[in-house]
């Protein structure tokens, strides 16, 4: 890993996610980055299973800010992109747009209680 890399897993998925999908360990440096690659592995394994899906990503990261938990949806959405490259032409005919859905005002949804401060 490198400095300022952080993991997460999967903790629930509406695709019922399989205990090998929930002990994956997804490296980034940020919950989304890893949200991205987690949809992208859950669309992989369940791709007859819809084009929603809703996760919870847990931060196992150690430090202060393991346990945090951060819930997002996956959209599978059809498109029709060409690309040049190297003088080829490559046809993307899908993307997977990510979005938060954790309550906008708990920006970070503890696990546990934060620490009380001594007197």
């Amino acid at each position: 890993m490198e400095d300022g890399d952080r993991s997460f897993t999967i903790v629930a998925s509406s695709f019922d996610a399989n205990q090998h999908e929930k002990d994956t360990r997804y490296i980034n440096k940020s919950p989304y980055a890893a949200a991205s690659k987690a949809a992208n592995k859950l669309f992989d394994l369940h791709p007859k299973k819809g084009s929603v899906v809703r996760f919870k990503l847990l931060e196992t990261t150690s430090g202060p800010s393991n346990g945090n938990t951060y819930e997002y949806e996956g959209k599978h959405v059809k498109i029709n992109k060409k690309i040049e490259r190297g003088g080829n032409t490559i046809t993307i005919t899908s993307e997977i747009k990510i979005k938060s859905v954790t309550d906008p005002r708990l920006k970070v949804q503890r696990k546990r209680p934060a620490k009380k401060e001594k007197k």
